[in-house]
């Protein structure tokens, strides 16, 4: 068994070796080198090696290392032990036990830091600041952000669009990513952020993309309502395929979509202007309505479209003495025209908008053409009627061409002077050529030509005035009828109340028709009433009819036709004074009038009386009341009227009676009133005063008075007089109070309140007494203290 001798220096790294080689010689008992088996597994040796020994275990099969023991204490590996600081040494514990030196790299079990540290936030955030040592957990408040960023000192970064950022690197939010039809743009190129976006050049059919555009101008072949020189703005919306866009100029704004993300858009519809000018609209049958018709190679194809388009233009606008809208109309049937309520004059030309003297057969065609409180001009069109009505204008200028014209509902009809009509036949029934009615006014100016081309018939007449209406037609006017042309009706059928202006009886009777002319009653003509016949007869002051072919003098009417009963003898149209009720004398009996009228009348005041011919006149003259027992003569005016005939109220006629004083003695400015009763007999209701005095004033009491018209002294006193308070002056206007008499004479019952009010009893004496009550007579007193 071989023995191993282990030196025992005192090495920093192998300790006391003892132990090991107590090991050792317990297991050489087992003689490892001679292979004996029985060596236990765990068994350890020591074995040279290059450099040193090396210390192994057995496990049973074979010998494997444990580590390596060098020889040479002082060093490990090369390395000696050091506790200082140079370098490629270990490092030592010097003598205060520390590690003198710095160390790199992380401390694996460091607690604290020696000395703590304050940590701060700067930059766009400002915190409060916290001291930190590692040994616990810190939380740093942040009290503000600077959000404007207005130093610049933010960390420029880039959060994507997927996470609600810009998209953007360099730190700035001055735009946007957006999704459109066009993909992912920035808002700012489309002016959905910042400025809005150019648009100038572009064909409006490119902007599909929701934003803002403002553009120097733009024309119809960019699809642009109309050519416009002056900035416009315009407005896209988009939702998946659907693209509306809104386009402002200064005098309008317009409206067109798109269902199929622009493939194909509707029409521009015009939503408002605020134009005060005039503007043309072009319509042909070869025109499309989803133009403006703002310009002649863009013409809309219908009417309604075109007036559609005039409405909204002037939809601000109220007056039509500035504002007009032309509409030029290509040739062809066009149906009928009804221009109602608007705020603007509507000129109705053809389509290049001149004013023809002469018919072509380019000229639109109307059914029938109606202005209701609007004003309309008619140059160079042809329609079968035109009629003009509530207060509406239609005025005839240059040329036209129909079968009928007429104003009605106080509307204005006007052929301007040097125009020419040319009247044709129509399919349908017409009342006349020319007609007033219903308030109406048709008026033919001079030199004016009327053609009539064709056979023409009429209901009523070639003219026909009626119903409170004026018709004239100026005396120069030329009326000619074409070769073997008839008009088949009356020259005229004029019906009162109306008035045929200068019109004479001879200019009626040249009128066309194959009739004679018709004049009611109530017509003037040429000035004056129609009073019927060739002659033109008139009616006189009289009542009856006078020939007068130039004037006449209203001087009276008789009423009912009666000329016995004329409005003067009743005092309804009177010269120098009304008409006396009594003639030969003062009024008689009051009820004696019930014819209506105005007459002056006069009696004497007071009982009996008699006239100058010393005839007694009864006492009762069913006069007010309150004039009699005076004496004086008076005059008076009484007003008469009816209050209801037979056939309304009631089955009794009943009057009214109104004196007014005029003069009198004693009894002026007084109005006194009574009526009939609806009894049989008409017996009469009292009279009743309702002004009276020397100036009008309401006689009895008012009901809400402020004051008396004389103030009044107000006084109290005793019951004997012989003791008075001072007077109070009282008008009703202010509260007043009264003050007693300093002495008083009354009769006072019951006790006195003080017994310096009272100096002896009232009544019989009283015995008094302070002894026990024992009996006495009645009214004894007895006091007990």
């Amino acid at each position: 068994m071989a023995s191993y001798n282990i030196p025992q220096a005192n090495n920093p790294i192998l300790g006391d070796l003892s132990a090991i080689n107590a090991l050792l010689i317990s297991a050489a008992k087992m003689d490892p080198a001679t292979g004996n088996t029985n060596l236990p597994s765990g068994a350890k040796r020591l074995t040279p090696v290059s450099g040193g020994y090396q210390l192994q275990s057995f496990d049973g099969s074979k010998w494997t290392s444990i580590g390596k023991l060098i020889h040479d204490a002082d060093t490990l590996d090369g390395k000696h032990a050091n506790t200082g600081t140079v370098k490629d040494t270990i490092p030592i514990r010097n003598s205060a036990g520390a590690l003198v030196g710095d160390i790199t790299g992380n401390a694996a079990s460091a607690t604290k830091l020696k000395e703590a540290k304050n940590i701060d936030i700067g930059g766009i955030a400002s915190a409060t600041e916290q001291s930190f040592d590692g040994s616990k957990a810190i939380t740093i408040p942040i009290n503000s952000i600077n959000v404007k960023n207005e130093d610049d000192t933010a960390l420029i970064g880039q959060v994507s669009k997927a996470h609600g950022g810009t998209g953007r690197t360099d730190g700035a939010a001055a735009d946007v990513i957006v999704s459109s039809l066009e993909g992912d743009v920035k808002a700012s190129e489309y002016g959905q952020i910042g400025d809005a976006a150019s648009a100038s050049g572009k064909d409006l059919n490119s902007l599909t993309v929701s934003g803002h555009y403002l553009s120097g101008g733009g024309t119809i072949e960019n699809n642009y309502p109309n050519n416009y020189t002056g900035t416009i703005r315009i407005d896209v919306l988009r939702r998946g395929t659907l693209v509306i866009q809104y386009l402002w100029q200064v005098y309008s704004h317009w409206r067109r979509g798109s269902n199929d993300s622009g493939a194909t858009w509707t029409g521009w519809e015009c939503l408002g202007g605020l134009s005060t000018g005039g503007i043309k609209i072009y319509v042909s049958k070869s025109g499309s309505d989803l133009n403006t018709g703002l310009s002649s190679d863009h013409p809309v194809a219908t009417l309604s479209r075109a007036m559609r388009i005039a409405h909204n233009l002037y939809a601000t606008t109220p007056t039509n003495n500035t504002s007009w809208v032309m509409l030029c109309v290509g040739e062809g049937d066009w149906g009928s025209l009804y221009f109602q309520n608007a705020p603007y004059k509507l000129y109705l030309r053809p389509y290049d908008g001149a004013i023809p003297s002469e018919y072509s057969d380019s000229l639109p065609k109307f059914t029938s053409i109606m202005a209701t409180n609007s004003y309309l001009v008619v140059q160079g069109v042809q329609t079968a009627t035109c009629m003009v009505e509530a207060n509406g204008t239609c005025i005839v200028d240059g040329y036209f061409r129909c079968h009928s014209m007429a104003a009605t509902n106080q509307g204005y009809l006007s052929v301007n002077p040097s125009t020419v009509v040319d009247i044709v036949n129509s399919d349908s029934s017409h009342t006349s050529c020319l007609r007033a009615y219903y308030g109406g006014m048709t008026v033919v100016w001079e030199n004016s030509k009327i053609n009539i081309l064709e056979n023409v018939a009429y209901t009523s007449g070639f003219v026909r005035c009626d119903s409170s209406s004026y018709l004239s037609i100026s005396e120069s006017v030329e009326i000619t009828l074409a070769s073997n042309v008839t008009v088949s009706a009356r020259k005229y059928w004029l019906s009162g109340p109306c008035n045929i202006g200068t019109m004479t009886k001879a200019m009626l009777d040249d009128l066309p028709g194959n009739q004679a002319g018709s004049v009611g009653a109530n017509v003037v003509l040429d000035g004056v009433p129609w009073g019927g016949g060739d002659a033109h007869t008139y009616l006189a002051a009289d009542g009856s009819w006078n020939k007068d072919s130039t004037s006449i003098y209203a001087r009276d009417v008789a009423i009912g036709g009666d000329a016995a009963d004329l409005a003067s003898a009743r005092g309804f149209f009177y010269d120098t004074r009304l008409p006396r009720a009594s003639v030969d004398g003062p009024v008689t009996d009051f009820n004696d009038y019930t014819v209506p009228g105005k007459y002056h009348i006069s009696w004497r005041e007071g009982t009996p009386y008699s006239n100058d011919e010393g005839v007694s006149i009864p006492v009762t003259l069913n006069n007010p009341g309150a004039l009699n027992g005076s004496s004086g003569f008076c005059d008076a005016i009484m007003e008469v009227d009816y209050i209801s005939s037979a056939s309304y109220v009631s089955s009794y006629a009943r009057c009214q009676q109104k004196i007014i004083m005029t003069s009198s003695g004693t009894y002026h400015n007084r109005v006194f009133v009574r009526v009939q009763s609806v009894s049989s007999g008409t017996p009469w209701y009292e009279w009743r005063e309702i002004m009276s005095s020397s100036s009008p004033k309401f006689p009895g009491n008012a009901g809400s008075a402020t004051k008396f018209e004389t103030g009044r002294n107000i006084t109290i006193s005793d019951a004997s007089g012989a003791h008075t308070g001072a007077k109070v002056a009282f008008d009703g206007s202010k509260d007043i109070t009264l003050k007693l008499p300093s002495t008083l004479t009354v009769d006072i019952s019951g006790s006195a309140s003080s017994a310096n009010n009272a100096t002896e009893w009232n009544g019989a004496a009283k015995t008094v007494s302070t002894a026990m009550p024992s009996g006495g007579s009645d009214g004894d007193l007895w006091f007990r203290y």
